[in-house]
This record gives C-alpha cells, sequence and structure tokens, in this order.
C-alpha cells in the first residue's frame, strides 16, 4: 500500500502586538495571546517537541 503525504509551511503567525503586558489579577489565559495567524489557527503545545496540545483556557503563568 502505498502512501503519500504532503507537508506544507503554514507560515509564521503575525503577532500584532510583540510586547503584550498581562496581569495576574485579570486571569489571562492563552485565549489572551493576541496572535493572527496566516492560515488555519494557532495550536498551542506544552512542550517543543512529543508535547500536550493546550487549550485556550489554560492560564497563563509566570
Amino acid at each position: 500500500m502505498a502512501v503519500a503525504v504532503t507537508v506544507t509551511d503554514p507560515g509564521t503567525p503575525n503577532i500584532a502586538d510583540t510586547d503584550q503586558d498581562f496581569c495576574l489579577v485579570n486571569t489571562p489565559t492563552i485565549a489572551s495571546i493576541n496572535v493572527n495567524p496566516v492560515t488555519g489557527n494557532i495550536v498551542w503545545y506544552d512542550a517543543l517537541t512529543g508535547g500536550s496540545v493546550v487549550t485556550s483556557t489554560t492560564a497563563l503563568t509566570t
């Protein structure tokens, strides 16, 4: 059985505000990060490789 795999470069996301500040009093989450993807959606992971997907409701920590 032959399998064809196509890998495409999704492009680098545009970060609308490169100097974003968050205050723990406001309970910021991953969804609070202002990023505009070129195409598709941003998916955050908890590790560089082999990590798990982080949900948009995950709290930002220091």
